[in-house]
């Protein structure tokens, strides 16, 4: 076996561990680390459950504008991003098929399938989203007998 044969043994698993690795960053659950940095986002005077929000919608409503990162001001957002209100609070969304949400600047951001950001204590983790069992206190029995 001549070195040349060696090396592309090496290199072949390393371009699909790169690959791997590139990929990883696309998929869904990834959000949580797209928050330890800052996540591209906009900021509106207010964000709200919208009509969706069994399935984890929000809406920014209200002088909306991009406030970091490349995001569309009309048409689909494709990706992880953040819907922030002017008092501080944040939901972030996550990557949905075929898109995340739906930017109409400035009086609207949808986001499909977005989460509360936690911002005491826990900087930059998601809460549980809406209609989870988690945190809840378990259902007490009857003394009635």
């Amino acid at each position: 076996m001549s070195k040349r044969t060696k090396v592309r043994g090496i290199a072949g698993p390393t371009a699909v561990g790169a690959a791997a690795v590139a990929l990883a960053a696309l998929l869904p659950g990834t959000a949580a680390a797209a928050t330890r940095e800052r996540p591209p986002g906009y900021t509106c005077d207010q964000v709200e459950p919208s009509e969706d929000h069994r399935s984890g919608g929000y809406a920014g409503t209200g002088n909306c504008e991009v406030t970091a990162g490349d995001l569309p001001e009309q048409g689909p957002i494709f990706g992880v991003f953040s819907i922030e209100d002017r008092k501080g609070a944040t939901v972030l969304c996550e990557v949905v098929r075929p898109f995340s949400g739906i930017a109409n600047l400035p009086e609207s951001v949808q986001g499909r399938h977005c989460a509360p950001v936690e911002t005491s204590g826990n900087a930059g983790e998601a809460a549980p989203p809406q209609g989870s069992d988690a945190g809840q206190a378990a259902p007490q029995g009857s003394d009635a007998g």
